[in-house]
């Protein structure tokens, strides 16, 4: 049984783009296209993936995605005490 995250991977094809991989580790760049259904095609590429130096993550974002990963396994309340009590570990002297 497959959930509406999982797709027929039979369905994906992987080419490298020589353009992307000669700028290295310094941007790590990616670009995805998919083609709909109804046959519109959309691309999308990122330079710099998020988290990098040249494209950097908030504390907002960083806590958004911690509650979207903990939600199944911990309460509401605990979720929300943690980042708060993290922030305030790098702060203690």
């Amino acid at each position: 049984m497959r959930t509406s995250r999982q797709f027929d991977v039979s369905r994906v094809m992987v080419v490298e783009d020589k353009t992307l991989s000669a700028k290295g580790l310094e941007a790590v760049a990616n670009r995805i296209t998919v083609k709909l259904s109804y046959g519109k095609v959309v691309t999308k590429q990122v330079d710099y993936h998020k988290g990098h130096p040249k494209n950097p993550i908030t504390d907002k974002e960083v806590e958004d995605k911690f509650e979207r990963l903990t939600r199944t396994n911990l309460t509401k309340n605990r979720v929300g005490r943690i980042p708060g009590d993290s922030l305030e570990l790098g702060e203690s002297k």
